[in-house]
């Protein structure tokens, strides 16, 4: 199953933008968070490149729904590993657990990892468009 999963993925080039979501719990950090996500969300599109960002597909929830942080981690990682083939890095990643977690499971599964801080945008763009 991986590997029809790993060639499905080489076929449809989609980024996971990862990166720190709820920080210290305060409102006005998680949409800030939210916002930096939403901005590289944004410039993906307009360069047409699909991607998917659980910022986006859950803003908010912690006020809205009162599932735990592990159902959203895990329903995270489940997305990720089986709909993206890249993953785009968002600054603050260090202190994040969560995207210490993506990071080394697309280390695992030995797929690309490209980081905003480091010009990943411009390289995703690149990455995309190779065959």
């Amino acid at each position: 199953m991986e590997k029809l999963i790993n060639r499905k993925l080489k076929e449809f080039k989609m980024v996971g933008i990862v990166g720190p979501y709820y920080g210290n719990g305060v409102w006005d950090v998680i949409e800030e968070n939210v916002l930096r996500a939403e901005s590289v969300a944004i410039a993906l599109a307009n360069l047409e490149i699909p991607f998917y960002c659980a910022h986006l597909h859950t803003r908010h929830f912690e006020t809205k729904a009162h599932a735990s942080e592990d159902f959203y981690k895990k329903q995270n990682m489940y997305l990720l590993t089986t709909t993206c083939s890249a993953i785009l890095v968002l600054p603050g990643w260090k202190t994040s657990s969560g995207t210490l977690a993506e990071i080394a499971e697309f280390k695992r599964l030995g797929r690309p990892i490209f980081y905003v801080e480091k010009g990943g945008l411009e390289q995703v763009e690149e990455w995309v468009k190779e065959k």
